[in-house]
């Protein structure tokens, strides 16, 4: 066969091949690491915002709200000139895009308050009406609260674009 120090040389290299591989598993950061089928673009949350699915337009009209809100808040903030433009950009194709789709979806209780941010947020003039009828037949405080804000917020743009 062999010698027995060439056979304690293979156990002692495998023994240390082993010892290498069965180490401690460290996690990756699920941040660092994105799969680009997950990665989620504005058209793929239109999308399910108009799916027969509540859970998919209901998650599709909050993924949209925070995106508006992190949109506005780094509009809002003057020590990045450039990510205000492109916050300002991205806030404009909201209007454009979702601000549409979130007054015909008003009517679907899953999405009404998400869409009521929004359209405030985005102080969507087209939304005024809407909104006015929606609250007329709310009962919920919550959902009278937070339509009553939207409404507040598209008026004093109203205000303030009139006044300019």
């Amino acid at each position: 066969m062999g010698s027995p120090a060439l056979a304690r040389a293979a156990a002692v290299s495998l023994g240390v091949g082993l010892a290498l591989c069965a180490g401690p598993a460290l996690a990756v950061d699920a941040r660092t690491v994105r799969d680009p089928e997950q990665v989620r673009t504005v058209q793929d949350e239109l999308d399910d915002l108009m799916s027969g699915r509540a859970p998919e337009r209901r998650y599709a009209a909050r993924n949209l709200s925070r995106q508006v809100r992190q949109a506005l808040r780094a509009s809002e903030r003057a020590s990045h000139p450039e990510r205000e433009a492109e916050a300002l950009l991205f806030l404009e194709d909201m209007d454009r895009l979702v601000a549409p789709q979130c007054i015909a979806s008003l009517d679907e209780e899953e999405v009404l308050l998400p869409c009521a941010r929004i359209l405030g947020l985005l102080e969507t003039q087209a939304a005024r009406a809407p909104l006015a009828e929606r609250l007329e037949a709310l009962e919920s405080r919550r959902a009278r609260r937070i339509v009553s804000e939207a409404l507040a917020r598209i008026d004093a743009a109203a205000q303030s674009g009139a006044g300019t």
